[in-house]
């Protein structure tokens, strides 16, 4: 076996090095396979992206891409902001109202604010939550229709699910 196989390997090391290389850069889709690329100018790339069945080959805006994203980032980090400041407003508001509500007498009136509160926590908080979400729907939605028009291919998805899951 070792015969037949170092031959074949000697042989197929020395063509590689005899053979010239373009340069060749390797990225990875929104698949999880390896795509290749060859560069052609300053704000345009030649891209070929490989999947499973076929070969896309496409030119693609970089500035163009550059500026979806740029807005892209702007729009997630906007609306984790407000997400973060609705979400401590909940926190100190059920503080608030959880302290207050320790400083009853009344047992049952005492009992019913602190279920009050922390339902009050609660719907507030889930209420922040689906603002975030639908935010960072919009925020990919609009990147999508941009990146489009840029030539954006299979890689402009990439992280798409990762900021889902956050």
């Amino acid at each position: 076996m070792r015969r037949i196989l170092l031959p074949l390997i000697s042989g197929v090391m020395s063509m590689s090095m005899l053979a010239p290389m373009p340069a060749l850069a390797m990225s990875l889709n929104s698949q999880g396979h390896f795509g290749f690329g060859w560069g052609r100018g300053d704000d345009e790339r030649h891209v070929r992206v490989d999947d499973d069945a076929d070969v896309e080959t496409h030119t693609v805006d970089i500035a163009c891409m550059q500026r979806a994203v740029d807005a892209r980032e702007v729009s997630v980090r906007t609306a984790t902001t407000v997400y973060i400041s609705a979400w401590l407003a909940a926190l100190d508001a059920r503080a608030a109202a959880l302290h207050a509500a320790w400083g009853m007498t009344d047992r049952e009136a005492r009992r019913n604010a602190i279920v009050k509160a922390w339902m009050d926590y609660k719907n507030a908080k889930r209420s922040a939550e689906k603002t975030f979400r639908e935010s960072k729907r919009t925020a990919w939605q609009t990147f999508r229709t941009a990146a489009k028009q840029c030539g954006g291919g299979a890689e402009m998805d990439m992280g798409m699910s990762i900021d889902a899951k956050l």
